[in-house]
């Protein structure tokens, strides 16, 4: 498994730098390594270590000068070295053509037609992104949809209507924790069909992974598979003189 490291200024862009740290460790998890640039901590030293440790890439979340440190140290290796700049000056990023994260948290909610369990009214709404959910929680613990079971056979439709890029990293760590976070609007929809079209282009993602663009029809499935669960108040940790119940067989749909 590929490792990242990521060299971080926490002080950087007047604490925009740490803001993206609970966003880097949700979608990376175990596959990346932070270090807190602070009084005393050698970074570049730190950065060299992990690419000779075979790290596929080294990212620099700072200004000029902790890229610079760590780009010197990176000299005569073949890793290559990211940049987020978060600094005062950021010449470095401007020379490359590389955005400020501001620009890259500058999110825009785009108009969406919706039509749920055609034929129906179309509806129009503005959204920063939806999501489609079966279960209440989803990726890496985000309790995105509180309350849904997964018996019911109706899919649900999450509109977010202000949930930009910063607004999530800000939300990620509540969302883990199964709460909703805060500051932004949302409206859920259940539905057995549903059709999304928008002008905009916008990426469609199944599980983590893209599978192409609006418009998309989702249909759900009633009954699709049937799962075999133990009853209620079976132990599953049993003593080996116990005797286990036959699992139940529950219709999932």
């Amino acid at each position: 498994m590929e490792k990242i490291a990521v060299v971080m200024n926490p002080s950087s862009g007047r604490g925009l730098a740490a803001a993206l740290e609970p966003w880097l460790r949700l979608r990376l998890r175990d596959r990346v390594e932070i270090l807190m640039v602070s009084p005393g901590v050698d970074a570049a030293k730190w950065a060299r270590e992990k690419a000779d440790a075979g790290a596929s890439r080294i990212l620099v979340i700072g200004g000029d000068g902790t890229f610079r440190s760590v780009g010197a140290a990176l000299i005569g290796t073949e890793t290559p070295i990211g940049l987020v700049s978060c600094g005062t000056n950021n010449n470095i990023a401007a020379h490359c053509g590389l955005p400020h994260p501001l620009k890259l948290a500058g999110d825009r909610s785009v108009e969406m037609t919706l039509e749920i369990d055609p034929p129906s009214e179309r509806q129009t709404v503005k959204a920063f992104t939806m999501t489609i959910s079966n279960t209440p929680v989803t990726g890496a613990h985000l309790n995105l949809a509180p309350g849904i079971d997964i018996r019911d056979p109706k899919l649900y439709l999450t509109v977010y209507h202000d949930l930009g890029r910063l607004k999530l990293m800000a939300s990620a760590h509540a969302l883990s924790q199964g709460h909703k976070g805060h500051g932004y609007t949302s409206t859920r929809y259940p539905f057995m069909r549903l059709k999304i079209q928008s002008e905009y282009p916008c990426h469609v993602h199944a599980d983590g992974t893209l599978i192409g663009t609006l418009p998309i029809d989702v249909v759900s499935i009633p009954k699709a598979i049937r799962v075999a669960l133990p009853p209620p108040g079976t132990v599953l940790t049993p003593h080996p003189d116990e005797v286990v119940p036959q699992p139940a067989l529950i219709e999932k749909s």
